[in-house]
């Protein structure tokens, strides 16, 4: 049924959710993986156990799925309206009811027990530890199309209709700090050291603040909206690199060694139909994306694709391990595949 393209990364694990696959996360640790469905599945996959169902399909969509900072809960959300809160030791979840709201977007805080959602023109967060609602935040300019938190947990972001909403973590009773945009935010991505931010537009267009939020580099061009934003780590002393998709189009920009010229482009150039969720791999500049047309390319840190891995049906999204020694991806048909590097070879051969 799947033909892997090349023997360097070797399919090690198999699943089926039996629909559409809207998301992949690893637990911190990187010992277990959850897998949401188009129609309410929850799975779970560890390397000792393989996979368990922990919420069977009831014909509502799942939309988003993150582990807590301890890997030990997990929460998800979606076209039900309930965020439901599992702790995996006992294999039962609390639920915190919003009927008749779509949930799509969720956050954990990276080190504490507070998990953000979005509600309509509002995003809520809430002490999971003990169960308690922290706050309701109004949202200028529409409804949520971003939510991420600053990597060392100090602020919260939301992007909207008119641009980004940024509040200090704790203090939500206070305005938050606006960032005007000239569209509607459609994403958004904080770099590994909070050193910045991007946001994707719905003209088009992106901006990336550096850390004292002036003066942003505005990149224009694009063929479709942005549909996905991704940093890298900041390796060797350099900057990061940010990963961008739209349409069939892909393009890593990196800082201009000259710092006055900004950032400059690079195409990627592999994929023939949307590409659906690109991942760098933990602790290396190596960038995975995934297409509907069912390639998952692999790109070197010299912007070279060394190896494409086909499939027979379209790619809907992907997750890098946290230690990058596995990766996953999931179907429009409800496979999940996971991938090793195989013992016959190093490195990466001719895409």
């Amino acid at each position: 049924m799947f033909k892997v393209g090349r023997p360097e990364w070797a399919t090690c694990a198999q699943g089926d959710l039996g629909d559409y696959v809207t998301a992949l996360v690893w637990s911190p640790q990187g010992d277990a993986l959850a897998a949401i469905s188009g129609v309410g599945h929850l799975q779970l996959w560890s390397p000792p156990n393989g996979w368990r169902t922990l919420r069977p399909a009831d014909g509502f969509s799942l939309d988003a799925v993150g582990f807590a900072p301890t890997g030990q809960v997990l929460a998800t959300a979606g076209q039900a309206g309930r965020v439901e809160i599992w702790d995996l030791a006992q294999g039962k979840p609390w639920v915190i009811e919003h009927s008749g709201q779509w949930i799509d977007r969720l956050a954990w805080h990276p080190t504490h027990p507070q998990l953000a959602f979005n509600l309509g023109t509002h995003v809520q967060i809430w002490d999971t530890a003990g169960r308690q609602l922290e706050a309701t935040l109004p949202l200028e300019g529409g409804a949520a199309s971003g939510l991420i938190w600053h990597p060392q947990g100090s602020h919260l972001a939301v992007g909207t209709g008119a641009g980004v909403l940024i509040w200090p973590a704790g203090a939500w009773e206070e305005d938050p700090h606006r960032l005007a945009t000239p569209a509607a935010v459609l994403n958004l991505a904080w770099s590994p050291s909070g050193q910045y931010l991007a946001a994707g537009l719905l003209d088009r267009s992106l901006r990336v603040w550096p850390q004292d939020l002036n003066d942003p580099w505005a990149m224009t061009g694009f063929p479709a909206k942005i549909r996905h934003l991704l940093w890298s780590e900041a390796l060797g002393g350099g900057t990061p690199r940010l990963a961008s998709t739209s349409a069939d189009g892909l393009v890593v920009w990196s800082r201009h060694r000259r710092e006055a010229e900004g950032w400059q482009s690079h195409v990627l150039q592999g994929h023939t139909d949307t590409v659906q969720a690109l991942g760098f791999q933990p602790g290396t500049l190596m960038l995975a994306t995934a297409g509907r047309e069912g390639r998952l390319c692999m790109w070197s840190d010299s912007y070279r694709r060394v190896q494409t891995l086909e499939q027979d049906q379209p790619l809907t999204t992907l997750a890098w391990q946290p230690q990058g020694k596995l990766l996953a991806a999931g179907t429009e048909t409800g496979i999940v595949l996971l991938w090793q590097p195989s013992q016959r070879g190093r490195g990466f051969g001719r895409p």
